[in-house]
C-alpha cells in the first residue's frame, strides 16, 4: 500500500540491528539481571524488527509499505515465544477480552446470542516487564507490543462514514478502525486538549514505526479506548468509557489467550544467543600472469591475458558459508582474493 493511504505519516523501522549486540542484553535478562533504558529500547527494537521480518517474508509488497493485515497472532506467537525462553514476565492476549461490556443494541445481543461475532475488535497483543536501571534504583516498566498496528490506520477504515455502512454492519464491524479514535481530527472534535491530541498521536505513531510502548496508565487508556470505541455502535458513541488506564492494565495482565503454533516461524523464535554467527566468504576470482606464463593459459583466457565471457559465467562470485576457513584453492590453480565478511542468521 502507499504512504498516502494511511491516516499517520509514521512508517515501519526498517533498520536492522546487529544481533551481536543483543546477545548480553539476553545474557543480562536470562540470569535476572536488570539492564539500562537505551539497552531495553535497543532490545525491544530488534524484537518487533525481527517478528515483522518473519510475517513480511511471504507478503507482497516492500517491509514498510505492509499494513501487516492479519499479523498480530504470529507477531505474539513469535515475541512470546522468545520473551518466555530468557525467563521474563509476559502475558499474550486479546484485546477484544479486555475492554469491558460495552454498550449493545438488542439486536446486538440477539445477533451474538445466535453465533454472530462481537461487535469487539478481536486483536492480538503482548504485554511484558522488564527489569530497568533508572537514577541508580531497579524499576520494573511495563511495554505493550503490538507490531501489527498499522492494519488499523488504512483511511478505508477510518472515517465516521463507517458507522452506518451496512456491508461493514453485517460482517459485525460496526464502527471505525481503533487508529480514528487516535487521530487528530476525532479528538479535536471530541474537545480535546492540544495536549492529549499530540499523546495520543505519539502512541500511535510509535506503534507504527517501532511496535511497542511503554505501558503507563495514561497510554493504557488512550490505546484501550481505542479499541472500545471500535466496538460501539454510534447511537452509543458519544457514552462516557468508565475503564481507567489502571483498569486496563490489570485486564493486560491478567487476560490470557493461548498462542497460535508457528511452526512455518520457527527460525524466528530462537533468541540472539540461540542464533549461530557464520561467516560468509566472498570468493572473486582474479587472474595474474606475467608474459612468461601466457602459453599455459587455462581454457578461457584469450592471447591478451582476458578472460572470455564464458569463463566469467563459470566463475562468477559465489557465497560459501564456512565457519573456518583461511584460504580457498581454485580447481583451476588460479590465484584468488578472498574477502571475508561477517553475517548473522
Amino acid at each position: 500500500m502507499n504512504q498516502s493511504e494511511y491516516i499517520f505519516e509514521a512508517i515501519p523501522t526498517q533498520e536492522e540491528i546487529d544481533i551481536n549486540e543483543i546477545k548480553p542484553i539476553e545474557k543480562s535478562l536470562r540470569a535476572g539481571k536488570g539492564i539500562f533504558q537505551q539497552q531495553a529500547f535497543q532490545f525491544l527494537d530488534w524484537l518487533t524488527y525481527n517478528a515483522r521480518v518473519a510475517v513480511t517474508s511471504n507478503m507482497p509488497g516492500t517491509f514498510k509499505a505492509s499494513p501487516f493485515i492479519g499479523a498480530c497472532a504470529p507477531t505474539q506467537s513469535i515475541n512470546t515465544i522468545i520473551l518466555q525462553k530468557m525467563g521474563l514476565e509476559v502475558n499474550s492476549f486479546n484485546m477484544e477480552d479486555c475492554v469491558g461490556d460495552l454498550p449493545m443494541s438488542k439486536e446486538d445481543r440477539r445477533r451474538i446470542q445466535n453465533g454472530w461475532r462481537s461487535t469487539k475488535i478481536a486483536h492480538s497483543v503482548v504485554l511484558v516487564k522488564l527489569p530497568i536501571y533508572e537514577e541508580g534504583k531497579l524499576q520494573i516498566k511495563r511495554y505493550l507490543l503490538d507490531p501489527s498496528f498499522r492494519q488499523f490506520c488504512i483511511k478505508n477504515n477510518c472515517h465516521e462514514s463507517l458507522y452506518w455502512n451496512k456491508k461493514r454492519l453485517q460482517c459485525g464491524y460496526v464502527a471505525p478502525h481503533p487508529g480514528y479514535f487516535l487521530s487528530a481530527p476525532y479528538l479535536k472534535e471530541q474537545g480535546k486538549s492540544q495536549k492529549e491530541i499530540e499523546q495520543a498521536k505519539i502512541i500511535a505513531e510509535s506503534l507504527i514505526s517501532a511496535g511497542y510502548i511503554e505501558l503507563t496508565e495514561e497510554n493504557a487508556k488512550i490505546y484501550g479506548d481505542a479499541f472500545a470505541k471500535a466496538g460501539i455502535r454510534q447511537e452509543f458513541k458519544d457514552d462516557t468509557l468508565k475503564m481507567t488506564g489502571k483498569d486496563y492494565i490489570h485486564e493486560f495482565e491478567t487476560r490470557k489467550r493461548e498462542i497460535l503454533p508457528v511452526k512455518e516461524y520457527e527460525e524466528y523464535t530462537k533468541t540472539p544467543l540461540e542464533r549461530k554467527e557464520k561467516k560468509k566468504l566472498i570468493i572473486r576470482i582474479t587472474e595474474f600472469f606475467s608474459r612468461n606464463n601466457r602459453k599455459q593459459l587455462p581454457e578461457g583466457i584469450d592471447g591478451q591475458g582476458k578472460q572470455s565471457k564464458n569463463h566469467m559465467e563459470q566463475y562468477k562470485v559465489k557465497e560459501y558459508k564456512h565457519p573456518n576457513v583461511n584460504q580457498i584453492q581454485s580447481k583451476k590453480e588460479n590465484v584468488m582474493e578472498i574477502d571475508r565478511e561477517k553475517f548473522i542468521i
